[in-house]
């Protein structure tokens, strides 16, 4: 069994659903069935029976999720002891952030940590879906994390906003919208789109928008992790970029253009509550205090 089996596998568990495993795990309906169908065909055992509703366990299915949780439990008691053993100053600070706020912020952490005597500060970047699970399973200290409803969310966390982004479609200054103020639901649907993987989590409500308003997908020509790469293929006009407006600076040959039906993105500062460890008192404190709030 792969991490990816085990995490598809009890994902689609918990959900009774592929396409709703599939969207929390912001991977495609096919990656997921995919993964379920290599491990049963690992363990001889079927582990799902499909049905128009969704999928329900079979036996098999059901002992192998009790067995994976109750092993995943113990790993994260003996992980959590383990990391509080020894004096709190010794600990590291565990930061996460996702792909769009790492530029924003990372300047910040660093000048903290040249504060600090020995200890450090640990970054992890992820997707704003997997860095969630990361703060809920005590992975990182606090997270940066653009989320639409925190308290629904993320209950039992201390949330502040610190900054706004727009989604911005990035052109270059030769492309047909180069002189629009803005772009809308016919523009996206009439260029070829390239996303950066994992900076904006607005692919799944772009797409749904066209389609309810023009029953009509945008063309999604790319999906690349690589900045450089969807940065040089905007710059010669075989893609608009969908992309935060804090890439801006990154991109200064580009049009930025506002998508006009997309709302602003906020980025919060999360930690949780009953965390009463000075060492993150300590940092937030400085964060809150040398990072601009939005208003």
């Amino acid at each position: 069994m792969t991490e990816t089996q085990i995490r598809y596998f009890m994902k689609a568990f918990e959900t009774g659903n592929i396409t709703s495993a599939s969207e929390e795990l912001m991977v495609t309906r096919a990656a997921v069935s995919k993964a379920i169908i290599s491990l049963e065909n690992d363990l001889s055992h079927r582990l799902f029976v499909r049905n128009k509703t969704g999928i329900t366990p079979t036996e098999a299915g059901e002992a192998l999720y009790v067995r994976l949780n109750a092993q995943k439990s113990s790993y994260d008691s003996i992980e959590k002891y383990i990391k509080e053993l020894g004096s709190e100053s010794e600990l590291p600070i565990r930061v996460g952030v996702t792909p769009t706020n790492i530029d924003a912020v990372y300047d910040i952490l660093m000048e903290y940590q040249s504060m600090l005597k020995g200890r450090r500060i640990n970054i992890s970047e992820a997707k704003w879906n997997d860095l969630k699970e990361l703060i809920l399973n005590e992975k990182v200290d606090i997270a940066f994390l653009p989320i639409r409803d925190v308290s629904r969310s993320l209950p039992g966390y201390n949330a502040v906003r610190v900054y706004t982004t727009n989604v911005c479609l990035a052109v270059s200054p030769d492309h047909p919208y180069a002189q629009k103020k803005s772009v809308g639901v016919l523009d996206l649907v009439r260029t070829p789109l390239g996303y950066v993987s994992g900076v904006i989590p607005a692919e799944r409500m772009i797409m749904t928008t066209c389609k309810s308003v023009l029953d009509i997908e945008p063309d999604v020509a790319i999906r690349s992790s690589s900045r450089e790469l969807i940065h040089r293929l905007a710059r010669s006009g075989s893609v608009a970029g969908v992309v935060s407006d804090s890439m801006r600076n990154e991109w200064p040959d580009l049009i930025f253009l506002p998508i006009d039906f997309a709302p602003p993105v906020d980025h919060f500062l999360i930690w949780k509550k009953d965390d009463t460890e000075q060492r993150i008192k300590d940092i937030v404190m400085f964060i809150l205090d040398n990072l601009p709030l939005s208003q």
